[in-house]
């Protein structure tokens, strides 16, 4: 059965690693079936490879660490030309 739908599946994947969407939406973008394309999602829900919105998958987890805050790095002083001005104007918080 897994070779059976290998296909299905990576299109499901792949649609969902570039475009989160909701379950009933997938079937037509993808021009699949309902009737295959449910309980494809079904089992990969069920196996952890997806997860609904806010949720949280153990795979998801383990694939990829938590991004650390970023660090305000220190920025060069300003310089008298038209860009600097243009920076400090920007970055100013008045």
């Amino acid at each position: 059965m897994l070779l059976d739908t290998a296909p299905q599946v990576t299109r499901i994947c792949a649609l969902l690693a570039r475009k989160p969407s909701v379950g009933m939406l997938i079937p037509i973008m993808l021009n699949m079936p309902p009737q295959t394309t449910y309980p494809l999602l079904r089992k990969l829900y069920d196996k952890g490879y997806i997860c609904a919105l806010g949720g949280t998958a153990m795979a998801e987890q383990t694939a990829r660490p938590r991004a650390e805050p970023a660090k305000n790095p220190e920025l060069p002083a300003a310089t008298s030309s038209f860009l600097g001005k243009v920076w400090q104007r920007l970055t100013s918080r008045k």
